[in-house]
């Protein structure tokens, strides 16, 4: 495997800190609204949900209570969606928002038609590795998958299969293996990245290492997630910080499946929708007056965006080294 990138341990400089708050918080989001603003710049990648549908019942993921209505996206909006893409060239996508993206028994053809349009379009698929089978793995190694996100809280049979229900621990991690071997066999580019959920009030720091150990030589990365809130649904009171600014408005899009656009992936029951790529272009979209306004209302006062001044990612969306990166490495 390729030397891990540095994402398991993050320097904890003080110093650091400070100043990723300060400006990269802050500084950095006014930049970037200044760029689409007045220079009409395109995101850093774009989130498409092929599907809103889900194989598992995740204990901290209101997935299982979603109102919002689900389904699959159309062939023709998804193609619509990425020639437009390359035109602007995004230089990457992720197939994924709020749903199992391999449920879509299409994701590898989606996968190829990136590829044959624009080789160049980095692709990411996030997944809980469920139905990450034999079949499935070679299929979307093969149509040029850049990246496979497994969400595996592995740390121990009982805690995934409690956390990740109706998942099977065993089946996982055999498929997790497999994938390894797959890659392997096929000598792709696929970057094979764990990340796995970590509560500190549930598994101790122990029980992480142990996890660490086992996989650092086996994947390309392991990212480790924080638990977050989802803006109200599940109960953590590990972070609180109301005067930051979120970068996610300001990094990337998340289409739906049935092509509304809202301002991130937390916006899971699609409350705020910023415009829709079935009667707009993306760029349209990205640089119109809804996507706008609402960038100017979260620099203004976040307070007035109900979604947003409830949502403690906005202190997890800091991500380590930004600003700081510059002074420590």
């Amino acid at each position: 495997m390729k030397e891990m990138r540095k994402s398991i341990v993050r320097n904890d400089n003080t110093l650091g800190k400070k100043i990723d708050t300060i400006f990269g918080m802050t500084f950095f989001p006014i930049v970037k609204y200044l760029k689409y603003y007045y220079f009409r710049g395109n995101p850093s990648f774009i989130k498409i949900e092929t599907t809103n549908f889900c194989n598992s019942q995740c204990l901290y993921c209101p997935n299982k209570s979603l109102k919002r209505k689900k389904g699959f996206m159309k062939d023709t909006l998804f193609e619509k969606i990425i020639k437009e893409c390359v035109s602007w060239k995004i230089k990457e996508i992720h197939l994924c928002n709020f749903g199992e993206p391999l449920v879509d028994k299409k994701i590898s053809e989606k996968l190829k038609l990136i590829k044959d349009l624009r080789p160049e379009i980095k692709t990411v698929i996030f997944t809980n590795g469920g139905l990450l089978y034999e079949k499935t793995c070679r299929e979307i190694m093969l149509a040029g998958l850049d990246e496979l996100c497994i969400s595996f809280d592995g740390f121990s049979k009982n805690h995934f299969e409690k956390y990740r229900y109706p998942l099977k621990y065993e089946l996982v991690l055999e498929n997790i293996e497999n994938s390894i071997k797959i890659k392997e066999e096929l000598k792709t580019k696929t970057s094979i990245i764990l990340q796995p959920v970590y509560d500190k009030n549930v598994i101790i720091p122990e029980k992480l290492s142990a996890f660490l150990s086992f996989w650092s030589d086996k994947v390309d990365d392991i990212s480790i997630q924080k638990l977050h809130d989802w803006h109200g649904y599940v109960k953590n009171e590990g972070y609180v910080n109301k005067n930051i600014i979120c970068r996610d408005l300001f990094e990337y899009m998340t289409i739906n499946w049935d092509g509304s656009v809202v301002p991130c992936c937390l916006d899971y029951e699609g409350e705020n929708i910023l415009g829709n790529v079935n009667r707009q272009t993306i760029k349209q979209v990205w640089l119109g007056k809804e996507f706008t306004e609402f960038r100017r209302k979260l620099l203004r006062n976040v307070s007035s965006i109900p979604i947003c001044s409830e949502c403690k990612m906005r202190y997890y969306n800091f991500r380590y080294p930004h600003l700081s990166s510059l002074f420590w490495r």
